[in-house]
């Protein structure tokens, strides 16, 4: 779409001056990696007259990755024609870190429990053979008495 305004929050985030987000400069600012997918549910959105709703991130000049929820509503005139679009993107990045550090963490935890669990199913077994051990000793070594 061709974007015709942006304000001060948006360049911040996305790291594009005003001027080059303007008309369709602001596909420019999404990563490379997601542009044609963003682009794909835009024009859906676009055709289909429904709302605009996809998580993506853009990457600044400088490399830095910012991860947003782009969200975007029909505007209506009076006679219910879509005139245009009205969105907003939200900087969630500190939350998708957070978000991946707790992945991480899990993924260690679970790590942890099977090793955990397989080490005390070890030892049960261990234990068991210990146990069938003693009890053949106990038997092998009992005084054997003919009657």
């Amino acid at each position: 779409g061709m974007l015709i305004y942006v304000n001060n929050r948006w360049c911040k985030v996305t790291g594009c001056v005003q001027n080059e987000a303007l008309s369709e400069g602001w596909k420019r600012a999404i990563h490379p990696d997601e542009r044609e997918q963003v682009a794909a549910k835009w024009y859906q959105c676009v055709r289909h007259g429904k709302p605009f709703d996809l998580e993506f991130c853009f990457q600044k000049p400088d490399g830095g990755i910012v991860w947003v929820p782009g969200q975007a509503l029909p505007e209506m005139n009076e006679k219910s024609e879509i005139v245009g679009y009205v969105g907003t993107i939200t900087d969630v990045t500190e939350y998708k870190k957070e978000e991946e550090e707790l992945e991480k963490r899990l993924k260690e935890l679970e790590r942890f429990y099977r090793v955990t669990a397989d080490r005390e199913k070890r030892i049960i077994e261990l234990k068991q053979q210990v146990k069938k051990l003693k009890e053949e000793l106990e038997k092998g070594a009992s005084p054997q008495t003919e009657g």
